[in-house]
């Protein structure tokens, strides 16, 4: 009788300590689902774009919704000489890439084709971005109106300029946001660091030299500008790809030339 008392015993001991271990692994699913959902909520946010905190600095909002749309376009503006669409162009390791400066003809200097390449890149860029503006502005004025504020105004233009070691945006839209108190801007700035202003003029003083004297030195350029690097790949029928590079923030700017060019033998004549 003992033998079997002390069965039942330790059968109910393993029972509770069975019921036991299965609470605990209970309890430790419903902690892990519980991170998990935290964590998804502070995720997804961040994952949709702008967050309606951002709205307390509309122009931080702004820079946020703009800047991915910015970055990409000037991207390819850099690796095409400064166009979105080129014509008049040398096809390089499958990029279109723009000549600034071109002649037709053997034995003369080229003519440059864009003397105002960073008013150029700036008049693409602005072009490009008046749609993606226009959208952002849109959001800000919902991410103000779903925080109970009375919006009122509209988009107008978005434009962006370069200045030494920036790139600065502006947005004319002028809103009145209304809650308790009443708040009223003409236009939003922002700015964005960005080296393409030293890039952009380089790439003109190069074009300018080429179109005068023929083929540039780099060297001589690099010299002056310790951050600037400056490859230069001679290519078929007298073609070169310049390709400038900051390499403390890695932006770049390629273009194509073409000048004073020398027929295959010209020298060797008897």
């Amino acid at each position: 009788m003992k033998t079997i008392i002390n069965i039942r015993r330790e059968g109910k001991s393993m029972e509770r300590g069975i019921k036991k271990r299965g609470q605990v692994t209970f309890f430790v699913l419903i902690a892990l689902v519980l991170v998990g959902i935290i964590i998804a909520l502070i995720a997804i946010p961040r994952l949709r774009g702008p967050t309606l905190e951002s709205t307390q600095d509309p122009a931080a909002f702004l820079r946020e919704c703009i800047q991915p749309t910015l970055t990409a376009r000037l991207g390819t503006l850099a690796e095409q000489g400064g166009y979105l669409n080129p014509e008049g162009f040398i096809e390089y390791n499958n990029t279109k890439i723009k000549y600034l400066c071109y002649a037709s003809e053997d034995y003369k200097t080229c003519a440059v084709q864009q003397p105002f390449i960073k008013e150029h890149v700036e008049t693409e860029l602005t072009t490009a971005l008046q749609g993606t503006a226009r959208q952002c502005v849109q959001d800000l004025k919902d991410a103000f109106q779903s925080a109970g504020y009375t919006v009122g105004g509209t988009f107008e233009r978005f434009t962006l300029t370069f200045i030494p070691g920036s790139m600065v945006a502006v947005i004319e839209a002028p809103l009145t946001l209304e809650k308790q108190t009443r708040r009223t801007y003409q236009q939003f700035q922002f700015t964005l660091p960005s080296e393409y202003y030293d890039l952009l003029y380089l790439a003109t003083s190069i074009t300018e030299y080429e179109s005068q004297v023929g083929n540039s030195e780099t060297s001589l350029y690099v010299q002056y500008y310790p951050d600037i690097t400056m490859d230069k790949a001679s290519l078929g029928e007298g073609s070169r790809v310049y390709r400038i590079k900051n390499v403390l923030t890695q932006e770049s700017f390629q273009f194509a030339s073409r000048s004073l060019v020398f027929p295959p033998g010209y020298g060797f004549e008897r």
